[in-house]
């Protein structure tokens, strides 16, 4: 029986080996069973990584098979890896890593450090270089000591499906897939198509705009604001979204001159963003310019 390292080793190779658990076949690389994609090889000879982890349920995720992801990233680590969970649902084709075209990406952000007797830098130091959404393992000792710490943050691409163009990534701690309304082939040109522009125009003055998610917040000056009646004003109000996806709920919103206004605080239904303070102060609530947003079924590593 051939070990798991070998079986990776040889699908990069273009072999089919068989081990215990982990399995090539044709194109794909498996965990376990068919159910469950590691990795595919691309007609063009390129690897595409499963970013998904294995759900058991409960919030529960399997440990073998991140062990597997973990074996297969360090062999692939210079190819994208993606959600595939959240590509089939943008994409609506279950065979979607057949036809995607990867045009551009980042690498993942990986760091660990060791931490005892010679060692300068401090788990608290540590703490501070942790990236927004990373997944963070901590290594501890027989007597419960930290001696080594680690994280891990999936990076972005840029996919062509068709005539169809999405930009991918992590948003704080959730996973996300954003359909672009026009063509992009750098991640930075994606991220500038999804800013509405007004957006756009206020950032060239220096406002601060705010963002959670895919909503946007500009500060507005009080004499710029349509007159209204604090009766007009709706508590705990969420901004508008599809029946089927999560909601941005804020403290105070009001309608006028075809604009939202919004204050206080905006807090994400799924608990996928941390609450955004905008203050006392209205802003105009603007949507990114995206066709549709799709999030992972589960956590992403």
């Amino acid at each position: 029986m051939r070990s798991h390292y070998d079986v990776i080793i040889g699908f990069k190779n273009g072999k089919e080996y068989r081990g215990s658990n982990v399995f090539a076949e044709g194109n794909c690389l498996y965990s376990y069973g068919r159910h469950f994609i590691l990795a595919v090889r691309k007609a063009d000879g390129s690897f595409l990584l499963n970013g998904d982890k294995y759900s058991l349920g409960w919030n529960r995720y399997s440990s073998s098979t991140s062990h597997h992801q973990s074996l297969t990233y360090g062999i692939f680590k210079k190819h994208p890896r993606v959600s595939f969970s959240a590509c089939e649902s943008a994409m609506g084709d279950h065979y979607w890593y057949d036809r995607v075209e990867v045009l551009d990406h980042t690498e993942d952000q990986f760091r660990e450090s060791d931490y005892g007797e010679g060692k300068t830098e401090t788990i608290d130091e540590f703490k501070k270089t942790i990236p927004v959404g990373a997944t963070v393992y901590t290594y501890k000792d027989k007597n419960n000591n930290v001696y080594k710490m680690s994280y891990h943050r999936i990076g972005q691409a840029v996919l062509r499906y068709g005539d169809r163009y999405f930009v991918c990534g992590m948003d704080e701690g959730s996973y996300f897939v954003s359909e672009l309304p026009k063509p992009a082939k750098t991640i930075g040109k994606a991220f500038r198509i999804l800013k509405p522009h007004a957006v756009q125009e206020a950032e060239k003055k220096g406002i601060e705009v705010k963002r959670q998610g895919e909503w946007f917040f500009i500060p507005q000056k009080k004499e710029d604001l349509p007159y209204h009646k604090v009766k007009d004003e709706l508590k705990s109000h969420s901004l508008p979204h599809h029946p089927d996806s999560a909601a941005h709920t804020v403290t105070r919103i009001f309608k006028g001159k075809g604009r939202i206004f919004t204050k206080g605080f905006v807090r994400h239904s799924r608990h996928e963003h941390k609450p955004l303070n905008l203050g006392d102060q209205f802003h105009i609530a603007v949507k990114n310019t995206a066709i549709g947003n799709w999030s992972a079924q589960g956590n992403v590593d």
